[in-house]
């Protein structure tokens, strides 16, 4: 019997989190009434005094990599009982992810290389995926690298003159949802709720960009605004036979442009291990790099 087992057994039950339970937990640990609905939330309580020592927020929809798992987030208080009450509600989360069929947990932020928090996960059994990384940028150097490459392409004659690139909002969705799922994945119905810009994370409709040319969706940049207002991008699809073309380029470069006039400083972006010119950018980014994080994850039997 490991560590987790022993103390739901014996010092403590694991729960679901009653209306209640809710409100003292988001008061206990603050970051718990910062995420966005719907979570759903368990909590640790002492059998006998019945106090609170733990809570977990898991993400109902399930993080759609190749190996497929629910997103978890741990609020424990440091303490020499606090890693086996994680471990409790992990195994928790893990048997609500076996009753789906999925087979890993992640964690629910990506976290800093080398970091207190990356070195707190591997405790819990959990391991980096360094086949994503998490980059955050200064925009304007961002900018700054990406103007150049564009008007280099529009001045050479590669970006044709009918080619346009539009807000999501004005795009034709459809396309957008079929080039999105052949090439990323997904659930249709969910997706498209998020590109009109409603729903759990949705995509915003002005920032994100589209490619059109003759009509036809050529590739896309879908981004997000989190609660602190951080911009996201989340997805980047360029149309087959156009990927090494003016369509790359273009839509990173009019997002970013995009967002500077909103006012952003900062951007965010993932990179998997194909997607090699991302890594190029982020590292020519140079001292603009604010933070390159990786993400972690726990895959069961």
């Amino acid at each position: 019997m490991d560590a987790g087992d022993a103390l739901h057994s014996a010092d403590v039950s694991i729960e679901p989190a009653a209306s209640a339970d809710r409100s003292d937990a988001a008061q206990r640990w603050p970051g718990l009434a910062d995420l966005p609905e719907p979570q759903e939330v368990f909590v640790v309580r002492h059998r006998r005094s019945g106090a609170l020592s733990g809570a977990m927020a898991v993400d109902p929809y399930p993080v759609p990599f190749r190996i497929t798992g629910r997103a978890v987030r741990l609020f424990v208080d440091d303490g020499p009982q606090a890693d086996a009450i994680r471990l409790a509600l992990l195994r928790e989360a893990e048997r609500g992810a076996a009753n789906l069929g999925l087979q890993a947990l992640y964690a629910g932020d990506s976290v800093p290389e080398r970091s207190e928090q990356s070195r707190l996960w591997r405790r819990l059994g959990f391991e980096s995926n360094p086949k994503i990384a998490h980059y955050e940028v200064v925009l304007a150097a961002y900018l700054d690298l990406l103007t150049p490459m564009y008007d280099a392409l529009t001045v050479r004659g590669h970006v044709p003159i009918e080619a346009r690139i539009i807000p999501l909002a004005q795009s034709p969705i459809g396309e957008v949802i079929q080039l999105q799922i052949e090439h990323i994945g997904g659930d249709a119905g969910r997706l498209e709720t998020r590109l009109r810009g409603r729903g759990y994370y949705p995509f915003d409709p002005q920032l994100s960009r589209v490619a059109m040319m003759d009509g036809r969706v050529y590739g896309f940049l879908l981004a997000q605004v989190d609660r602190y207002r951080r911009l996201m991008v989340e997805s980047r699809v360029v149309a087959p036979g156009h990927r090494r073309s003016w369509v790359n380029v273009a839509i990173m470069q009019e997002a970013a442009s995009a967002a500077l006039r909103q006012g952003f400083d900062r951007i965010r972006f993932l990179a998997g291990d194909r997607h090699q010119d991302t890594h190029r950018l982020a590292r020519k980014a140079g001292p603009a790099m604010h933070r390159r994080e990786v993400m972690v994850r726990r895959v069961g039997p």
